[in-house]
């Protein structure tokens, strides 16, 4: 069953966003609904750049080590990975300025480099990482941002960090238009499977031509399960809201989202 739940979070404090994900994986059935003792779980962060978390560029790390608490309690054996561009020599460069690698100490969790680890070739010949595909749970963890090309980024594009290395800056080159990036983006989404996303929509990243910034507090947690309804990656896509509606950008009109239709939440239930 795909479900929606939302809690408030109001700060980064590691007990506030622990009170809010367990909130949220209690309404959509608790832990036991998703893995096991014993189970491989994933968690994908984003992990774009070496940057602090105060920079909102990356998933925030007291995001990343409530969720792996809710699987090592379990009794799950917990990873992080991620495939982050330019990291293919010095990921470990990466882990350390996004505040992952202190997580992976205090909760004894390994990193994982997808480059290091391999890759099978999948689909329309798509390299996954290795531990994507191994694992029985994914949980994919994106960070709520802007894009030069998608305009909106959340948990579809976060699923590209799966495919290790540079290719994926080749697709990007080979695929300039838009529409034909977003459909290789829920391509690679749907190769990668991940039965759990959270959303911290507490702030994000905006991107310009001439410099980033944030655009301040957005104040909501999301989790969802399975959220293509939510998330779907098209160059028309500017944002989703909780009440379901998705604010557009027609083409030519940079400046000034509308609300153009309402998605009705077919399947979906809503919580919190």
């Amino acid at each position: 069953m795909k479900g929606i739940a939302v809690s408030e979070c109001h700060s980064y404090d590691p007990e506030e966003v622990r009170e809010s994900v367990t909130e949220c994986i209690e309404l959509l059935g608790g832990a036991r609904r998703f893995a096991s003792s014993g189970d491989r779980v994933l968690l994908k962060p984003n992990m774009l750049m070496a940057a602090s978390p105060d920079r909102h560029v990356t998933t925030h790390p007291s995001v990343i080590e409530a969720v792996a608490e809710v699987f090592l309690d379990l009794g799950a054996e917990v990873s992080i990975g991620d495939s982050p561009g330019g990291s293919f020599r010095n990921i470990e460069r990466f882990w350390r300025a996004t505040g992952i690698l202190d997580v992976c100490r205090r909760l004894d969790i390994e990193p994982v480099n997808f480059e290091a680890s391999g890759s099978y070739i999948m689909g329309s010949g798509y390299p996954i990482s290795r531990p994507v595909v191994d694992s029985d749970l994914v949980v994919n963890l994106p960070k709520l941002k802007t894009h030069s090309m998608t305009i909106f980024t959340c948990a579809v594009k976060n699923m590209y960090g799966a495919v290790p290395g540079f290719r994926k800056a080749d697709y990007h080159r080979e695929h300039p238009r838009p529409s034909e990036f977003a459909r290789r983006l829920l391509e690679i989404y749907l190769l990668t499977e991940p039965a759990l996303t959270w959303l911290m929509g507490l702030s994000g990243w905006r991107e310009t031509v001439h410099r980033v910034e944030t655009p301040g507090n957005l104040e909501s947690s999301w989790h969802q399960r399975m959220p293509l309804h939510l998330t779907y990656t098209s160059p028309g896509c500017w944002a989703w809201t909780p009440s379901g509606s998705l604010l557009m950008r027609p083409p030519g009109e940079r400046d000034s989202p509308r609300i153009l239709l309402n998605l009705k939440l077919q399947g979906m239930n809503l919580k919190g």
